[in-house]
């Protein structure tokens, strides 16, 4: 059966909704409400749990954004916007592409689990990562400043540094740059967000096409293994955070 949903809206500038769920089954029906380029991009995936994952996610994305706008999943038109980096739209932020639509929305996965951040208004960026096992040292250097080293390091107080600081960290900075705007395309190492200071914290990033401007990031209470983070601009007085848990 499909699941139905019809959440509140949130206010304008106001409140960020936050959805929690899991990739625990896929049906049928999961697939139907996919837009065609969505299928085409889970069949493409390498082996079937990705691709389940994928499906779940993407299904449940819809569903909500249907919720709020009134209509049916598989008819939620979903696009991209400019990316701040080249202006180009082919790798762009995803926006929903409706007339005279404000809400905005992003979506974190890791694993089976997902992470869906909508507001209204304003950008936004979340992003979710269960704590693994990972070439700390590798990522670091492609991801992290000299500073951010330094600090995991003396934070860690051994080779690799920190497990938890360096995920705090990544899921900074991913929220960034997905609120931003540019997301992969984005050099990390740009991005300061202080993972040695407890949330919120206060973020200057912005190059290209777009100025630099300020992003207030705030670490997510998501459950023991898994970091998650939430950037608005600082100049949106985005106040309460709404959490939901999939279906409900």
């Amino acid at each position: 059966m499909p699941v139905k949903v019809t959440p509140p809206v949130p206010s304008a500038r106001a409140e960020v909704h936050l959805w929690q769920g899991s990739n625990a089954r896929c049906g049928p029906d999961d697939t139907r409400v996919l837009s065609p380029a969505e299928r085409e991009r889970a069949a493409r995936l390498p082996n079937p749990v990705a691709a389940r994952c994928y499906v779940t996610a993407h299904a449940a994305l819809r569903r909500i954004l249907g919720g709020h706008l009134g209509t049916a999943p598989e008819r939620v038109r979903i696009g991209r916007g400019p990316c701040p980096l080249c202006g180009l739209t082919r790798h762009g932020p995803p926006v929903l592409a409706e007339p005279g639509c404000d809400l905005t929305f992003s979506l974190a996965r890791s694993g089976a689990e997902w992470l869906l951040g909508i507001g209204r208004g304003h950008a936004l960026g979340v992003d979710l990562e269960r704590v693994r096992r990972t070439d700390v040292d590798a990522v670091c250097r492609a991801a992290l400043s000299d500073a951010e080293r330094k600090a995991l390091l003396n934070c860690g107080h051994r080779p690799g540094g920190c497990p938890e600081c360096f995920f705090r960290c990544w899921t900074r900075k991913e929220a960034v740059v997905k609120a931003w705007g540019a997301g992969v395309s984005a050099d990390l190492r740009q991005v300061e967000v202080s993972a040695h200071r407890p949330g919120p914290v206060l973020v200057g990033h912005g190059t290209g096409c777009g100025a630099r401007r300020w992003w207030r990031v705030r670490d997510l209470p998501v459950g023991s293994g898994r970091h998650a983070a939430l950037a608005v601009p600082a100049d949106v007085p985005v106040r309460p955070v709404v959490w939901r848990y999939w279906p409900g």
